[in-house]
């Protein structure tokens, strides 16, 4: 209840969050952009939040990826499962687990679903992207989200992600 109800949302933190971004960007010695990548499903609960805290320039673009929801149950539940082995001694069955995810995950989609009307009004973009469709064709998607936002997409660096992807297929033998 204290992340998902939090009167006025999690703005300041989300603010911070942005900061630490930037500081860990700039150590890297990359540029610190124009656009960031946050890809937990935690943080759908609070799509006002970040569009407040990161859009400090105009409205925020959301690249919505969706998955199967029975291959995202799964994968959330082995998360909170290893969360609570380090987290906790406390045992919780993995019907337990499984249960409260379901719902939260449930709870997580209705309101972001219902935020996303609102952001749209507000002028705030959503791009919906299957993700069947980005692990068949990687760079195609990538390429058509590039000319959907404005950036520029390269051959030069659709060659560097196809090399990074090969490394990545060899790297998980498949």
């Amino acid at each position: 209840q204290w992340y998902t109800g939090r009167p006025g949302g999690l703005v300041e933190m989300y603010r911070h969050y942005r900061e630490l971004l930037q500081v860990l960007c700039s150590d890297k010695g990359n540029p610190v952009g124009s656009h960031m990548v946050l890809k937990s499903p935690h943080h759908t609960f609070h799509l006002p939040s970040i569009a407040e805290a990161f859009a400090a320039d105009g409205p925020s673009v959301f690249i919505w990826l969706h998955r199967d929801p029975s291959s995202v149950v799964g994968s959330c539940c082995s998360m909170n499962l290893h969360f609570r082995e380090y987290m906790t001694a406390d045992f919780e069955s993995p019907t337990a687990i499984g249960r409260r995810t379901l719902t939260r995950l449930g709870d997580c989609i209705r309101k972001a679903t219902a935020d996303r009307v609102e952001l749209e009004r507000a002028g705030h973009r959503f791009i919906d992207i299957l993700y069947d469709d980005f692990i068949a064709d990687t760079v195609g998607t990538l390429e058509k989200l590039y000319g959907e936002v404005g950036l520029t997409f390269t051959s030069e660096f659709a060659a560097r992600l196809e090399a990074q992807l090969a490394a990545y297929k060899i790297k998980r033998n498949e």
